[in-house]
């Protein structure tokens, strides 16, 4: 994952079982680089910096092949840890959203699933600015769902973009349908539309 630094430079937020934080220049030249720990095989996938100035990393802890959570972390500018969380609803919880919210707070989401794929829900986790829990939700549809992308809308709801996949028996149909679920501020759901598709369409 990576993302522009203000001064124009790169970070990169990288995995070596643990998360790793590497910063450069506009001209690709390494500033410094930290490592950081969060308990487990630690694979980061998204980074943001925050108004701030730190760094925001997100990704997944897994515990063995079957246990995975959420994790989090946030540095200050200069890279030293202020603090990290993680969360989990099912077995295996794959993150795939990670933002700063417009109150200041951020914002991590992505799939949960049960070890044996029997199902997938969109799992939603908001924090406030200091990294402390604030509300958690789950959002269960027919079939798996698995979440692709985010957008925070103009009266500051959450929005977030996927697709649905239809289980036949105990095979995953060959045909997905693309959602689009709107949440409140609070986590409560406003919108759920889905838009069919004959092959796959994976959002």
């Amino acid at each position: 994952a990576v993302t522009v630094t203000r001064d124009g430079g790169y970070a990169m937020g990288c995995s070596n079982r643990d998360f790793m934080l590497i910063v450069t220049d506009v001209a690709g030249e390494e500033l410094w680089s930290r490592t950081y720990d969060l308990g487990g095989t630690d694979d980061c996938r998204r980074i943001i910096q925050a108004t701030d100035g730190g760094f925001v990393l997100g990704g997944v802890i897994w515990q063995g092949n079957e246990s995975g959570h959420y994790g989090i972390m946030k540095t200050d500018p200069q890279g030293e840890l202020l603090w990290s969380a993680t969360y989990g609803a099912g077995d295996i919880n794959e993150l795939y959203v990670l933002a700063e919210t417009d109150d200041g707070g951020y914002l991590i989401a992505g799939n949960s699933l049960q070890a044996d794929w029997t199902s997938s829900v969109i799992y939603v986790v908001k924090l406030n600015g200091a990294g402390e829990f604030v509300w958690h939700r789950s959002y269960p549809q027919e079939g798996g769902q698995f979440c692709t992308g985010y957008a925070q809308g103009p009266w500051g709801q959450f929005i977030f973009i996927g697709y649905n996949m239809r289980q036949v028996g105990d095979e995953w149909d060959q045909r997905n349908d693309v959602f689009l679920l709107k949440i409140a501020q609070n986590g409560v759901p406003l919108d759920w539309a889905t838009y069919e598709a004959d092959t796959w369409d994976l959002g």
